[in-house]
This record gives structure tokens, C-alpha cells and sequence, in this order.
């Protein structure tokens, strides 16, 4: 396989994590910490979480053609900040499979349980759970200082237009800021899906500059 078409497969799967950030982040029920409630309104939200779900994973999955695109884009520059918040980023995907897979469990399996004493005290377990607890830590405070080490990378290397870097930096800063505001939860995962869209396209045009100038570095 060719670098140009590698490059392409990196901008396409960058692209992807675009959507599935936004569809993943952006349409889920708001969760109460009331186990009994928040199974009430599982019960009633299985086809959005399992949704949600899908798209979650589909975007872990596709996390490192992320962090692969900005490391090749970024020079030395900003190589450090970019390389510490790739790792980030990966433990914070890491962690959000096992987190939102708690999650889902709780919808697809407590949630429609005819048992429902049962549910709400396995729910009431899982909430009480260190392990869940500190998976949960790593899960968000990953995503948010990886995403804003990458953008940082991104802004000193000047990799991609600097609102770009700058979207990617603070979406899930604001994402989180105001709790489950509706314009904070979408505005923020919106910042952030044009942000990679943005790192999506610069990967897209180095493959065609290098198409066109075989004999120039691509990522």
C-alpha cells in the first residue's frame, strides 16, 4: 500500500472519529444519581444508549488515527505536548470503553430486569465501586487533558489553522463546563467535531500534495 493511500486511510478514520464524537456525546439521556431513577429512565432510552453506545465505541476505536495524525503532522515544535496528550487520550478511550460498557450493561441488562430490588441494589453496587469510580477519573480527565495537549501541539506547530487546534483543545472543556446544560454538551462536542474534521481535512491535503510531489514528506 502506497503513503498517499495510508495518509487517506489516517483522514478518512480522522474523519470518522468527527461524526462519532458528535453522534456519541451529543444525544444521550441525562442520568440521574438515583439508581431506581436513573434505571426508570434507561427503561425508557434503551434504543438512544445502545446507540450512543455504538458510536462510543466506534469512536475508541478509531482514537488512534487521531493521535497518528497529529503526531506525524506536528514537527518537534510541538512534538511533546502532542506526544503526552496522545497517550492521554488513549488511556482516556481506554477507560471509556469499560466505562460506558457499565453503562450499557446497566441499560440492556438491570434496566428491562423484571427483578427490579435486585437492579437498583446491583446498580447501588456499581455506583459504590472504587474500580468504577477511578476508571470513570481516567475516562474523563484523559479525554480532557489529552485533547487539550493535542491542540497545543497542534497551535505551537501551526499543523492546521489555529482555530482548529483551538477547538480541539477546549470542546470537551466546554462540553463539561456548565453540567448537562443542553447548549454547553452539544456547543462543546460541536467545537471539537469541527476541530478533528479540520485535522481530518489537513491529513486529506497533505495526501493530495504528496500525489502531486511524490518526493514530498507526508504523514
Amino acid at each position: 500500500m502506497s503513503t498517499t493511500w495510508r495518509t487517506r486511510m489516517i483522514a478518512t478514520a480522522v474523519a470518522g472519529s468527527a461524526v462519532t464524537t458528535f453522534l456519541g456525546a451529543s444525544f444521550g439521556p441525562v442520568f440521574s444519581a438515583d439508581p431506581a431513577a436513573r434505571l426508570e429512565t434507561m427503561a425508557q432510552n434503551t434504543t438512544v444508549i445502545t446507540a450512543v453506545y455504538l458510536f462510543r465505541m466506534l469512536g475508541a476505536l478509531l482514537a488512534p488515527a487521531v493521535v497518528i495524525a497529529v503526531l506525524r503532522l506536528v514537527p518537534r515544535r510541538g512534538a511533546p505536548a502532542a506526544a503526552a496528550g496522545g497517550a492521554l487520550v488513549l488511556i482516556g478511550e481506554t477507560a471509556g470503553v469499560a466505562t460506558t460498557t457499565i453503562v450499557a450493561v446497566q441499560a440492556l441488562v438491570l434496566a428491562p430486569s423484571d427483578d427490579r430490588l435486585t437492579a437498583i441494589a446491583v446498580a447501588g453496587r456499581l455506583d459504590d465501586s472504587s474500580l468504577v469510580t477511578v476508571t470513570a477519573v481516567l475516562y474523563l480527565s484523559g479525554l480532557l487533558l489529552g485533547n487539550l495537549l493535542l491542540g497545543v501541539g497542534l497551535w505551537r506547530a501551526r499543523a492546521v489553522p489555529r482555530w482548529a487546534a483551538a477547538a480541539i483543545a477546549a470542546g470537551l472543556i466546554v462540553h463539561i463546563a456548565a453540567g448537562d446544560l443542553p447548549w454547553t454538551t452539544v456547543g462543546g462536542t460541536t467545537l471539537l467535531t469541527v476541530g478533528l474534521a479540520a485535522l481530518a481535512r489537513q491529513v486529506w491535503r497533505t495526501a493530495a500534495r504528496t500525489a502531486t510531489h511524490p518526493g514530498h514528506a507526508v504523514v
